[in-house]
């Protein structure tokens, strides 16, 4: 059951100035959109704060994201530089849920597997596995036992 979902059109999203997007024709929903590459992936949630982020994956020309990681986090992706796409994407996913300022609070994020801390809160981590070339994860206000993901062409978004 998608509740609705499926009436959802790109023309139907608000960017307001600060704060997270919304859909205009229903303020029941918390609403997260993220794009990258070829993916754009949006979040909806009757009852939980979702954030969603998708990242392509690909070479990293540099490794100093000490704004955004934590040390033993840039140890990490210095061994796997891939994992960086994956730290990103979650961290993205739980700043975004929690409507926060933006990738200045990424580094604020403490991630502990399928958790996440952010200002004394928990986030539920889940990732969404579709293509290898992408990280994409969800943050959620509580755990969640199902997940719906569809996939719609773009020209149907119009």
């Amino acid at each position: 059951q998608d509740d609705g979902v499926t009436k959802f059109t790109l023309s139907d999203v608000n960017y307001p100035e600060s704060g997270k997007p919304y859909w205009k024709h229903d303020d029941a929903y918390d609403f997260n959109i993220s794009h990258s590459g070829d993916y754009i992936m949006v979040a909806a949630s009757k009852s939980l704060n979702v954030g969603i982020d998708v990242e392509k994956i690909k070479e990293l020309k540099r490794l100093s994201f000490t704004s955004v990681l934590s040390s033993d986090e840039l140890i990490a992706i210095k061994k796997t530089p891939a994992l960086f796409f994956d730290l990103w994407s979650k961290k993205e996913a739980v700043v975004k849920a929690a409507d926060t300022a933006g990738i200045a609070r990424m580094r604020d994020v403490k991630l502990k597997k399928s958790i996440a801390m952010l200002d004394e809160e928990k986030w539920h981590l889940k990732t969404i596995a579709i293509d290898k070339g992408y990280a994409i994860n969800l943050a959620t206000s509580a755990s969640i036992s199902k997940l719906i993901v569809k996939q719609i062409s773009l020209h149907k978004l119009r």
